[in-house]
This record gives C-alpha cells, structure tokens and sequence, in this order.
C-alpha cells in the first residue's frame, strides 16, 4: 500500500502510520521514509490516532488497499466540489472478484453477512458494540514497503 502512495499523481501533504506493535520492521521502514508513525490497535483506535495530522482533511487507509495513481486528485476534486462532510468509496478486490475477497473466502459471504448485520442493526438502534457473539479477527498482511520509496522533502 505505501508503495501505492508514492505512484500517486499527487502526494499527500503528510502521512501517518497507525501501528498496532508489528514485528515486521513496517514502524522502522515507513520512519525511515519521512512518515509519522504512531500507535495504533483495534480499527477505532487506529482511526482516532488520526488526531496527530495537521491537515484538514484526513484520509484513512487500511494497509491492504491499492489506490490508482489519481486517487488523491480525485478525492480532492470531490471534496472542492461538493463539499462533503465525510464520505466513501466504492471497494474492488484486487483479483476483481467480489467472492474471493480474503475475509468472504475465510469465513464465507453467509456467515460474514450475518456477522455484518448483527452490528449493523445494534447500532441503527444505538447500542455500542463492545462484545460480540462472535469471533471476529483483525489483522492484515504487512506493508508492502520497497526500498525506493521515499517521501522525505
């Protein structure tokens, strides 16, 4: 994903890594390229960790995403125009395939459906989840970091 950013037609103003203690050497790699590392952990934690940025406009990526050179110009020529608050989008699987995506080939689009649907429906009717009934596993492969990368000045 880091290498994914430095292809973009336009680079973020800064970056920050939320790290949740991995053994990989991922916090040193991306430090050594000028990218703030902070502490991470569970998806909220890491999301609010967003707090150190200095922009404002923040955007949040999880380490397996690969966005097209023109991401950033593009999210950014939406946000001038329309002005949004907070927005989204769409989500492709890498291979294209919406059913071989690695959480639906894991547990099954059934079973993740229903897992989906349970905290859904717990929070329209305004109720935190705290603990699920079920098992639920974070976790991702490591950053795809390259030598070259290098987002310093």
């Amino acid at each position: 994903m880091i290498d994914a950013l430095a292809l973009q037609t336009r680079f973020p103003d800064e970056m920050i890594v939320a790290d949740a203690g991995s053994k990989d050497g991922t916090a040193e790699l991306v430090q050594a390229r000028c990218v703030h590392v902070v502490h991470g952990g569970m998806p909220a934690v890491e999301r609010n960790a967003g707090r150190a940025a200095k922009g404002d406009l923040l955007l949040f990526l999880d380490a397996d995403v690969l966005p097209p050179p023109d991401f950033f110009v593009r999210v950014l020529e939406e946000f001038e125009q329309k002005k949004p608050g907070v927005t989204t989008c769409f989500i492709v699987p890498l291979d294209g395939n919406p059913f071989s995506m690695r959480r639906v080939g894991k547990e099954g689009l059934v079973k993740l459906s229903l897992k989906y649907a349970w905290c859904e429906i717990y929070a329209l009717i305004g109720k935190p989840v705290h603990n699920a009934p079920f098992k639920y596993e974070f976790g991702f492969s490591p950053l795809n970091v390259s030598n070259r990368l290098d987002f310093c000045n």
